[in-house]
Formats: structure tokens, sequence, C-alpha cells
């Protein structure tokens, strides 16, 4: 069982949430491309319209959710619970790392409404890189962050838990934008293969003390992207399940997040092989 949160924890994280637009909307550039995203910055089609269902706010919303409920079930089911458990019941300055790594969550993607654009060829796209060095540089540099910080009185080694969990949450995101750009195919085969598991015990040696943390953003980020849902253990049994998902995702009028609802077991098979590389050195 993961340690329960902290009440004021809890309620501070939901505060936060609630407050992600209008904090969010302070850092949109003020430039004709951003025109529609300030009317509707929560509108899931400012996002990624074909790998989120959610706008920004949501997506985050959704994260937490995922944190709080399905993240526990998954971790025991795949025997990774106790493990898990006893590194989130470790404390920073008098509070658990569980509790802060809770209301980590809710600033995650702030870098995101400071949106670039870039324009290859004859067409603009958003251009969401380095969001999550800006969310970390906001957390850290803004003074409307730290005024909504003040109430919990974090000293600084919390704070900078915090700080880097918002960070370093995109690092296994960079690993699937590589696979995916080399070519190698972004396949669960792949994600538990051995070059992959190299590069988690890489990237763990890297971020020793924000290892476990990597894994478990990457699965809540994943499981917060998309309410449609598709588990499957291999590549043979993901393809076998491809019609189902099409059809029923056609039935709803979503058929734009097929991709996504695909990939989410692939993302899964890395956060997990991940953590059971990190953590029982499988």
């Amino acid at each position: 069982m993961i340690p329960s949160h902290a009440p004021s924890f809890q309620r501070f994280s939901d505060n936060l949430l609630d407050q992600l637009v209008d904090l969010g909307s302070r850092f949109i550039k003020d430039i004709p491309d951003n025109d529609r995203f300030k009317r509707t910055p929560d509108d899931w089609k400012e996002h990624y319209p074909h790998w989120h269902e959610f706008g920004i706010a949501t997506h985050t919303r959704k994260v937490t959710e995922a944190y709080r409920t399905e993240l526990p079930s998954l971790l025991n089911r795949e025997g990774l619970a106790e493990s898990v458990t006893a590194h989130l019941s470790g404390r920073i300055d008098g509070h658990t790392k569980r509790d802060l790594f809770d209301i980590s969550i809710p600033l995650h993607d702030l870098g995101k409404f400071a949106r670039t654009f870039r324009t290859p060829g004859e067409w603009t796209s958003v251009d969401y890189n380095g969001h999550e060095a800006l969310s970390e540089e906001l957390m850290r540099n803004n003074r409307a962050i730290h005024e909504l910080f003040a109430p919990l009185r974090l000293k600084s080694e919390a704070f900078e838990y915090v700080a880097r969990v918002v960070g370093l949450h995109y690092e296994l995101g960079k690993f699937r934008d590589h696979v995916k750009a080399s070519g190698a195919g972004f396949t669960i085969a792949y994600a538990t293969s051995s070059e992959a598991r190299a590069f988690y015990r890489s990237l763990a040696h890297t971020y020793p003390e924000y290892a476990v943390e990597i894994g478990l953003f990457y699965l809540v980020d994943t499981l917060g992207k998309v309410s449609g849902r598709c588990e499957a253990s291999s590549d043979e049994e993901l393809a076998r399940k491809r019609p189902e998902v099409e059809t029923s995702l056609r039935q709803i009028g979503k058929e734009q997040f097929t991709a996504a609802v695909l990939q989410m077991p692939v993302n899964v098979a890395v956060g997990l092989t991940y953590l059971h590389t990190v953590l029982h050195r499988r």
C-alpha cells in the first residue's frame, strides 16, 4: 500500500489545480497565434490534438487522479508496490515524498502555457520543446508561484525536491521521442529490450535521487493523456486489439485519439520496465 496523503497537501494540490488556468494564462505570449488559446486556455485543440484528449489544465487534473487512483493498483499488479511505497515513504524536511510528488503534478506542464511556434515548410505548429525545464524555472523564479506555496512553509530541501521532479518529469518522454525519431520502432519489444534497459540504468545513474520519480511520472502522465484504455503485454496482442480499439473510438467520435490509445501499452511497458530495472535490477 502506497502511503496515504497528508490532508493539507492534498487540499493544496487540489487548490493548485483549481487555479491552474488562471495561473497559466499569465504566461501565454501575446501574439496572434495565441489569440484563441488566450480565450480558451484549457481547450484540448490548443494542446496536442492527436495525443492529448484534454487541455493542459484538465490533463493535469487527470494526471493527479491517475497518481492517486490508478497507479497504486498498477504497481501492485506488477509487484512494484512494496518498493515504491518504501521510496515514497521517505521524508524530506519532515514531509513524505508521496505528498511532495503530489504537489509537483499541478505545475509539471505549466511551461506549456508559454508555448512557442515553429514553421517547418509551409505550416506552423505549436512547439512545447523544453516545457519541463520552463516549468521548473517558473516554479523557482516566479513570485506568484512562491506566494501560492507560502502557506506550506516548505524548507529549501523540500521545495528543491518538488522543483526537480517538475523539471525531470519528461525524461522518459525524451527517450520515447528519440526512439521514434531514430526509426528503431517504439514497441513493447523495444521498451523491454536489453538496449532500452541499458538506457534506463544510465538515466537512473544520472539522476539517482529522482530515478523512481521519473518512472512514476511517466506512467501517470501517460494515463492522463486520454480517457481510453488499452492493455497489452506484447506487440502481437496489441495488433490483435487494434481493430477493436479503432471501432470503439470511432463509435464515440474520438477516432483522432486512436494512436494515443494504442501507444498506451508501449508507454506503460516503458514505465514499468524502467521501474523494475531501477528498483529490482531486472
